[in-house]
């Protein structure tokens, strides 16, 4: 009898697995074209700003600049948004010191800055995925 609860403990822990996971897909489609949006939108000088965006699950990593390209910060955030589970929390960064400034309309190419406009825009990207 032993044997038969420990199967149906598998077959519950797999489905409850399955369950988990075929909704964690949705969210993180959203994720990642969320925190792109953010990356596409952010203006252009140089070029870093783009490049220095992070995605952590732990907080603020504490990096400020990376050496490399706004696909790169893509990259960066696609390894990290395959990986999201529900009830995680996931953090887009950049420790730019001039990223809030940025934001908060600085430059004429997102005067109404990056990440605003994209919280206001989740309904609706979410809303692709469900």
């Amino acid at each position: 009898m032993s044997f038969g609860k420990r199967n149906f403990k598998k077959e519950v822990t797999a489905a409850v697995d399955s369950f988990n996971e075929e909704n964690n897909i949705p969210i993180r489609k959203a994720l990642n074209e969320a925190f792109i949006k953010v990356i596409e939108k952010t203006p252009v000088d140089t070029g870093a700003a783009k490049a220095s965006f992070f995605c952590s699950y732990f907080g603020n990593g504490g990096e400020s600049q990376a050496e490399g390209t706004a696909q790169d910060s893509i990259r960066r955030i696609q390894e990290r948004t395959k990986e999201f589970k529900l009830g995680v929390n996931l953090l887009l960064y950049s420790n730019l010191p001039y990223i809030e400034l940025l934001e908060n309309g600085s430059s004429e190419q997102a005067p109404s800055g990056m990440v605003k406009t994209t919280v206001v825009a989740w309904p609706s990207i979410v809303s692709k995925y469900l």
